[in-house]
């Protein structure tokens, strides 16, 4: 197994969390459900798993712009074109807030979606990720930040 994919860490309200007992939230995702209590959930990997994980779908994101790009895009996108779509690794390392931008836009859901090997495959999980509020850089790791639904909770 990548040495990377062993090190994605969760935390659930500040607390070490399993992966497998969190889920995406597919339908609806950042919708509110008011009836089922939220959490706070913290993800930590590294931005080479981040980076190298994105790769084909951020060359197919500018491959879409530099066939269908408008001038009323958002700003990260005009300034990405602007810049001539550098390679991911090189804008987190040369301007980490344009790519957190970026990335929080445009890649955490995909990504997310595209470890989801990594979390609950089961009926029941205990969190339902349901949000992307911030992405940092922080040296070599990247954190996404936001509400997951507990479930478990609703449940008693």
């Amino acid at each position: 197994m990548n040495e990377e994919h062993n090190d994605i860490r969760l935390l659930i309200n500040n607390r070490p969390a399993r992966l497998d007992n969190v889920q995406l939230r597919g339908l609806n995702f950042g919708q509110s459900s008011p009836h089922v209590p939220v959490v706070a959930y913290n993800l930590f990997f590294p931005l080479t798993y981040l980076t190298n994980r994105m790769a084909v779908f951020y060359h197919e994101f500018v491959q879409d712009d530099l066939e269908h790009g408008t001038d009323d895009d958002h700003d990260c996108i005009l300034e990405m074109r602007k810049r001539g779509w550098p390679e991911l690794n090189l804008l987190a390392r040369d301007d980490p807030p344009l790519f957190t931008s970026f990335a929080k836009r445009y890649l955490a859901f995909d990504f997310l979606s595209l470890i989801h090997e990594r979390f609950a495959q089961g009926s029941y999980p205990r969190y339902i990720i349901n949000s992307i509020d911030d992405v940092v850089i922080r040296g070599t790791e990247v954190s996404f930040s936001g509400v997951a639904l507990d479930v478990e909770a609703k449940q008693n």
